[in-house]
């Protein structure tokens, strides 16, 4: 289930809430704690590796606005709620994890919900981060889906857009030494921080890498990565952070040493 964001700061002379820019991302479950996963630049409006204005605004976000769609234990039904989570500590310190040896050059963080939030983790319907067991065998041009809020389109629409996506370079090699591959789609603004997943019906033949699996009853799918955009304003090609990478930002990251300004 993709969430909703939008990155919010209180103006110093009237006490207004600002918002500052929106994107996506999604819950992720590990070691018996909720997080919220993400790119750096949604967080911060800025460009990870140059800390550039990437946004509208010049301002730093301070706090967050999570849109969650919740699944109710009683009685199974949906509904939105919205979670305010701070940024920053007391002291004005990032508090979300970035990768343990690549930091803000892997462009995904990791913001624990917290225990001050009473919903179950599995109302969050959290993705799996974790190797599955017989993993999808991807090549390029192989489909694939982006599923998140492009245009601030949350104001409009309760659950996420999916976005069709091709593959576009060898899923297994990293592209320019770093945990991504490009895909070729037609994403736009908003969808930043979307879950890429690969998407199965019974009447869709799995291909993996022991061989092909016919898709019982149900519906399957597979968390790939997290989209971060494209990588000009003029190409549709855009960034797509492996499963390892997210993996590695929530069992061994690294509290960032940003500051809030």
């Amino acid at each position: 289930m993709s969430v909703y964001l939008r990155t919010i700061r209180q103006r110093a002379d009237s006490g207004e809430w600002l918002v500052l820019g929106t994107g996506t991302g999604f819950v992720v479950f590990s070691d018996s704690r909720s997080y919220l996963v993400t790119n750096w630049h949604v967080l911060t409006g800025r460009d990870p590796l140059t800390d550039e204005q990437t946004g509208s605004s010049s301002a730093k976000p301070s706090h967050l606005e999570a849109h969650v769609m919740i699944e109710s234990a009683a009685d199974q039904r949906l509904g939105k709620v919205r979670y305010d989570l701070r940024l920053y500590d007391d002291d004005g310190r990032a508090r979300w994890l970035v990768h343990p040896t690549l930091a803000r050059a892997v462009d995904v963080v990791a913001l624990e919900f917290g225990p001050a939030y009473p919903a179950r983790t599995e109302d969050f319907m959290p993705y799996d981060a974790t190797e599955p067991e017989d993993p999808a065998a991807f090549t390029p041009t192989s489909e694939v889906s982006i599923v998140g809020f492009p245009f601030d389109l949350d104001q409009r629409i309760d659950f996420p857009v999916w976005t069709r996506a091709s593959i576009a370079t060898e899923p297994e090699l990293d592209l320019e030494g770093t945990p991504c591959f490009l895909v070729d789609a037609k994403a736009r603004r908003g969808q930043s921080g979307s879950p890429v997943i690969a998407y199965w019906t019974p009447e869709r033949t799995k291909l993996t890498r022991r061989g092909s699996i016919q898709i019982g009853s149900g519906e399957s799918w597979e968390l790939l990565g997290i989209y971060s955009g494209r990588i000009t304003d003029t190409s549709d090609l855009g960034r797509v952070w492996k499963r390892e990478a997210i993996r590695a930002v929530l069992e061994g990251g690294a509290v960032d040493d940003y500051v809030f300004d």
